[in-house]
């Protein structure tokens, strides 16, 4: 089996060939790298090979938002390069902001230009700072707010209350209808919910915040996995199961339970406990359970017919034929049903691609024994929904490159914490230019107590001495590093509003590093409840919404929000004359005012 960066070594070991160099050069003029920032060293070394191969080498990257260390990219590539090839001219830095408001991009200069001027990478002032394009307008609100949650009950409080009080915030923030900028029209229009992200550290977080949303009664978007737990999953299985073993009861009572309008169990092993009894030892008589229901007769009929599909087309075909898409509308949530069929396509689809490469067998067996791959992996990721009203929530690495009107950036009272314990890259501070390869190794620290990492009182002795070792503290420094970019990518991807959410005397660990007070820099005290706008500090120049409330139990449900759909009114149909071609009339005309001249002679026709 090939992963990606095998690919990639045998492309670099095959452009040693002179028979592919001078393919190469014959096809391939100009070399452009964009998001140079995440490049590998294994990435680098392809691309210096292939830029003695082409006339011109384009580099784009920002190192300020190098966040996929953990995927084998290496942030000091992007200055070492720049360092090899001289620094960038004043015309060569992309120096302005086109996406968010003066009020945010300010907020961003004071926060992170201090931290990246004295970081590892030593970047210019003139690297960091963006001017803002858009101007400022006094409709909106501020731009940058700071919503914070005190609790005043006895114990400490749950995520799930605090999860249920941020929905609750939204919904009303949603309410007030604060404009934001469409980016089409560039005019000022009410926000909808789906103007609206929250950014997470973990998919676990993303899913706990979106059940949030959805009980408070917004829609909500997640990159979820679990499409095994489906409905429409479980039935698609046990028609493809069915389909392979016509006797399996299992996959029969899978259908008879799903496609009931009652959905009772116990009535089900009731009826089946009673045709046992009836049957006796007949073993024809037990297989012919459920023999007469639709589904499972429209799998004996089409038998045949089905097993010379492949797999994508005997999914086709038993959505078509037994009305896949009907039915799970009848289970209620039909346009995420239908985003998780149009998945279960896709993997299907997917998995073809993975036997053309392996040579596996294209069978029902080995997608079914595929997909529970995924499953064990928490790889088989649900259909995503995406329209105006429903709000996005993913991961702070997955919204890389993206953009909202409005973004929350959740969970900055993490601790940084750097991860030894995993398979990593050991290298030197610094990485050669011309063969960025050279002394880098695999080192990989176990971890004997149990499969998570955690702060244990009984691992201390443990951890100390790794922390103590020698390349710790650089491991350290690198991450730090990362997670402080991780944190420049969450604060520039909003457009009109910047949300900090925040427990009340809670540590806001990530936060610090930009903000070394936390929230209390900003005017926060513990207790206090407020909604106002505070005119800036020392901090930050710009001015913020502070909105502090307090809560002990479970928010309640907001008021509905109303749904604006425009509706359009039906005209009447318009008929045309039919417009005839005749190309056996065709002429030939030099004349005309446009020509391809490698097409050869034009021609219109009568």
């Amino acid at each position: 089996m090939l992963d990606f960066a095998d690919q990639e070594a045998l492309l670099l070991k095959a452009l040693e060939i002179p028979s592919v160099q001078k393919r190469f050069k014959e096809q391939f003029k100009v070399l452009m790298v964009d998001e140079f920032q995440d490049t590998s060293p294994l990435q680098l070394s392809l691309f210096l090979k292939i830029s003695t191969l082409v006339e011109k080498v384009i580099w784009v990257g920002d190192s300020k938002q190098a966040i996929y260390g953990f995927r084998g990219s290496d942030a000091q590539l992007i200055t070492t390069v720049t360092a090899a090839l001289d620094k960038p001219g004043s015309n060569d830095i992309l120096n302005t902001s086109y996406r968010s408001t003066p009020d945010l991009v300010t907020l961003v200069n004071e926060l992170f230009l201090p931290q990246f001027l004295k970081g590892s990478n030593s970047l210019s002032k003139e690297e960091i700072v963006l001017a803002p394009v858009r101007k400022s307008l006094s409709e909106q609100q501020s731009s940058f707010q700071a919503w914070g949650f005190n609790w005043t009950g006895y114990r400490s409080p749950s995520n799930y209350k605090y999860n249920s009080q941020l929905a609750a915030r939204v919904a009303l923030f949603i309410k007030e209808k604060p404009l934001v900028e469409d980016i089409e029209t560039k005019t000022l229009r009410p926000l909808k919910a789906g103007d609206i992200t929250i950014l997470c550290r973990t998919n676990s977080n993303c899913r706990d915040v979106a059940n949030a949303l959805r009980r408070q009664g917004l829609e909500a978007v997640v990159a979820d996995f679990g499409l095994h737990l489906t409905g429409e999953w479980r039935m698609l299985k046990a028609c493809l199961h069915l389909l392979v073993d016509k006797s399996d009861s299992l996959s029969k009572a899978e259908l008879h339970f799903l496609t009931s309008e009652d959905h009772e169990i116990e009535t089900m092993l009731q009826d089946r406990l009673v045709f046992l009894n009836n049957a006796g030892e007949d073993d024809e008589q037990i297989r012919s359970w459920l023999q007469h229901h639709e589904v499972v007769k429209w799998i004996q009929e089409h038998r045949d017919h089905l097993l010379t599909l492949s797999i994508s087309g005997i999914v086709q075909l038993i959505y078509t034929g037994l009305h896949f898409h009907e039915r799970v509308m009848q289970w209620g949530g039909g346009v995420r049903r239908h985003a998780n069929l149009d998945k279960i396509l896709y993997y299907a689809r997917s998995f073809e691609d993975y036997a053309a490469k392996t040579s596996v067998l294209p069978n029902v067996h080995g997608f079914l024994a595929w997909f529970d791959t995924l499953v064990d992996n928490e790889a088989d990721s649900r259909g995503l929904i995406t329209n105006e009203f429903s709000v996005d929530v993913l991961t702070y690495h997955g919204a890389k490159g993206l953009e909202w009107p409005v973004v929350l950036l959740y969970g900055l009272e993490k601790e940084h914490e750097p991860n030894a314990f995993e398979v990593r890259v050991h290298a030197k501070d610094h990485i050669d230019f011309k063969q960025p390869l050279a002394d880098r190794s695999i080192r990989f620290w176990p971890w004997p107590y149990k499969s998570t990492y955690g702060k244990r009182t009984g691992y201390k002795n443990f951890q100390d001495c790794c922390h103590s070792s020698e390349d710790f503290p650089l491991l350290d420094a690198r991450q730090r590093m990362e997670s402080l970019r991780l944190l420049y990518v969450g604060f520039t991807r909003a457009r009109d509003y910047l949300v900090i959410p925040f427990r009340g005397g809670t540590e806001q660990c990530w936060l610090k590093m930009v903000m070394e007070g936390g929230m209390e820099a900003l005017g926060y005290k513990k207790d206090i409840v407020c909604d106002r706008t505070v005119k800036g500090n020392k901090i930050i120049t710009t001015p913020f919404r502070l909105w502090v409330t307090s809560y002990d139990e479970v928010a309640e449900k907001v008021a509905p929000i109303e749904k604006e759909v425009k509706v359009y009114a039906q005209r009447p149909e318009k008929v045309y004359d039919p417009y005839l071609v005749n190309p056996s009339g065709a002429v030939e005309v030099e004349e005309l005012t446009y020509r391809d001249h490698a097409a050869g002679p034009s021609c219109f026709f009568k």
